[in-house]
């Protein structure tokens, strides 16, 4: 449920799957669509000329993909621009600032967030805030690429990631 806060993910979202559910169980999103009221679209491949299709179809509002799934998007030869935002999650490694320059200059919004796929889903995130939307594209690229800012419940997880420390069953309690 961090990740709906830390995305700010509204009520009745349309959120299209172009990430394995088998991924920390989709970075937690089967049980935060089911929260808020989300429709899920699902499809078989991670395929460009679908994605857009789809998001145009349905109105697609969330969706969470690898630096690579915005790769194909923003190279793609089916390329369109679209008519409305749409939200996408990225973790794991920062994708290049060309990446995001052309993926953003689409329509898409990128956030990025990194976690730990054997525990759960988005540990650490960047926090954007409105005063960057006026920077250059290369520094909002590497504000972008930041996290840092821990979600609330994973807490302990993050400070594992991050300090090392083997907790036990109580939380703070370092084994």
């Amino acid at each position: 449920m961090d990740a709906l806060v830390d995305w700010s993910v509204p009520n009745q979202p349309v959120y299209l799957w172009t990430l394995p559910i088998f991924h920390a169980n989709g970075w937690s999103f089967p049980w935060g669509m089911a929260a808020v009221g989300g429709t899920n679209i699902c499809h078989r491949k991670v395929d460009p000329s679908q994605i857009y299709r789809l998001i145009k179809q349905h109105k697609v509002t969330h969706m969470c993909g690898a630096p690579v799934v915005l790769n194909m998007l923003s190279n793609s030869p089916d390329l369109e621009t679209l008519d409305h935002h749409v939200q996408i999650l990225t973790a794991g490694s920062p994708p290049p600032a060309p990446v995001l320059a052309r993926t953003e200059s689409i329509g898409f919004v990128v956030s990025h967030g990194y976690g730990l796929t054997e525990t759960g889903g988005i540990v650490v995130s960047c926090a954007w805030k409105q005063k960057w939307n006026k920077l250059p594209l290369t520094e909002r690229a590497r504000l972008k690429s930041r996290q840092g800012v821990v979600e609330v419940s994973s807490h302990v997880a993050a400070k594992v990631a991050m300090q090392g420390t083997c907790f036990n069953s109580k939380i703070g309690a370092a084994s």
